[in-house]
């Protein structure tokens, strides 16, 4: 099983998107969901009354903090690795974020993350030995920069355009990548 952590750094957020992504993450049986909030956040499209994981209002220059914060704030722990989702990465289907997970679990030593062509991109997996890393420092660099650290304990998972659906801000509930319509 995993837990999930999405990360919101900009000051407003788009409370129907976010919805859409807990939605996707709960299809897939990712019901251990935190959010990690900019203490300048506000929203658009509803608030977040429906939420209900833990939210973790945290400010930092470097992603990792951010994630070692809303790692912190899962409710059952950490079972056996965490996705990562951040705002404004493009949304994929909820079959692909399924293979995904079945990619981890295949190597669940692996940071497992999704690749377009040639380029890396987000939701990432973390195993538990990222999540220890995490956890004993103070992380300050980024997600980036920690990726190109352990190259050697990365495996991508190739997604062509079709894997992607509309665009974030043309998303409706019904367009989501919920559906299981092969894409």
């Amino acid at each position: 099983m995993v837990a999930a952590v999405i990360l919101l750094t900009h000051s407003t957020v788009d409370s129907a998107r976010l919805r859409i992504i807990v939605d996707l993450l709960n299809s897939v049986n990712i019901p251990n969901v935190s959010l990690v909030l900019s203490p300048t956040a506000s929203f658009t499209n509803g608030n977040l009354d429906w939420f209900k994981g833990k939210t973790i209002t945290h400010s930092s220059q470097f992603e990792l903090e951010s994630i070692a914060a809303g790692i912190e704030g899962l409710d059952i722990g950490i079972p056996g690795g965490v996705l990562i989702w951040a705002e404004g990465a493009e949304m994929i289907s909820s079959q692909r974020v399924a293979s995904l997970l079945h990619e981890f679990l295949k190597s669940p030593n692996e940071i497992t993350l999704p690749s377009r062509a040639g380029a890396r991109v987000l939701p990432v997996i973390f195993p538990l030995w990222v999540v220890d890393e995490l956890r004993s420092g103070s992380p300050q660099t980024s997600l980036q920069k920690f990726l190109q650290l352990h190259p050697e304990r990365v495996a991508e998972v190739p997604l062509d355009e079709h894997d992607f659906v509309i665009q974030s801000s043309q998303i409706t509930a019904s367009e989501s990548g919920i559906m299981d319509d092969g894409r």
